[in-house]
């Protein structure tokens, strides 16, 4: 059917009752009266292909017939995979991420792109969130303090794909234009989950490379007197760009699939720990040197990826792209 069929919402007149439309349903929530009793009915923000978004309220009598349909567990998205009628709210604890990198699509363009798992107990699901979404993600989980994380994705699209591994499809959670995250957010199903955190159903997963540890504050000082058993340790001091004639070495590259250090070769990458596979487009991976200075002295710094985009905001080919305009 095509779409001139559908109302935009924003032909919608209260004159009229004959309207058909085409939307997502981008919000649900529960309204409550006034002394305090939760309604049966649910609220609903729409949103169509025009971007027209209008709240829309379903009584209690309806709503009941479809409200299993509302509430699936991890395991149950194949329900609602490659669907094009509504978007998924899901909650999960993040098991593991991979750092944001640019890809190129089948069209030759860049997209900046971040994978992670969530799990909840019975099952992982990959996630895949695309452009700004992607950067945001990346910076917000830098400031992520209480681990493993917990996020919220409203409004996800859910996707199934057949690898060339895999023998069933596998889900994957991508965003739309309405999805948004919410990492630690104070919500009940937050909680719920982290105190299910400590049940026997989460044993299976390892967060040890999550969680962060408790860091001390020293002085440059102390830190050339910590010898070659060297914990990461926090620095409060001054910190400047190392004077260099070889300002081509701000950045390493890296390889597209496992994101390790990659050289060229005659003009050519390829990355050995993937069995020599080539990479005709390497990912570019800050690598700084600075100064960190303070009263007690001076000290030569190695500044990677994550922590340069966490302090500009903005990822290596962004800023080769700049300069190359």
């Amino acid at each position: 059917m095509s779409t001139n069929q559908y109302h935009c919402l924003k032909e919608l007149r209260p004159n009229s009752y004959n309207w058909k439309i085409k939307v997502r349903i981008i919000r649900l929530w529960r309204g409550v009266s006034r002394n305090g009793e939760e309604f049966k009915g649910l609220n609903m923000l729409l949103l169509d292909d025009k971007n027209g978004r209008m709240h829309a309220f379903v009584p209690g009598t309806v709503i009941e017939k479809h409200e299993d349909k509302l509430c699936l567990d991890l395991q149950d998205l194949d329900q609602v995979a490659n669907q094009n009628v509504y978007l998924t709210d899901v909650v999960g604890v993040i098991h593991k991420d991979f750092p944001l990198r640019n890809v190129k699509t089948k069209f030759n363009d860049q997209q900046l792109q971040v994978k992670f798992t969530i799990v909840d107990g019975r099952c992982s699901v990959n996630v895949t969130f695309w452009d700004s979404l992607a950067a945001d993600f990346a910076i917000a989980l830098e400031q992520v303090t209480d681990f493993p994380a917990i996020i919220i994705i409203a409004s996800g699209k859910i996707t199934s794909w057949q690898g060339t591994n895999h023998s069933t499809p596998q889900i994957d959670i991508s965003n739309a234009a309405a999805t948004k995250f919410y990492i630690n957010y104070d919500h009940h199903v937050v909680s719920q989950l982290r105190r299910m955190l400590s049940t026997p159903i989460f044993s299976k997963y390892d967060f040890s490379s999550q969680m962060s540890d408790k860091l001390d504050t020293l002085q440059v000082k102390d830190i050339r007197n910590l010898g070659y058993d060297y914990v990461q340790k926090e620095v409060i001091a001054e910190v400047k760009l190392t004077c260099s004639n070889n300002l081509q070495k701000w950045f390493d590259y890296a390889c597209s699939s496992c994101y390790q250090p990659i050289d060229p070769v005659d003009t050519m990458f390829a990355c050995y720990r993937c069995n020599n596979r080539d990479v005709p487009h390497p990912q570019k991976k800050f690598h700084i040197e600075v100064e960190a200075e303070d009263r007690t002295g001076t000290i030569v710094i190695s500044l990677f990826d994550r922590e340069v985009r966490t302090l500009i905001g903005k990822t290596a080919q962004e800023i080769v792209d700049e300069v190359n305009v």
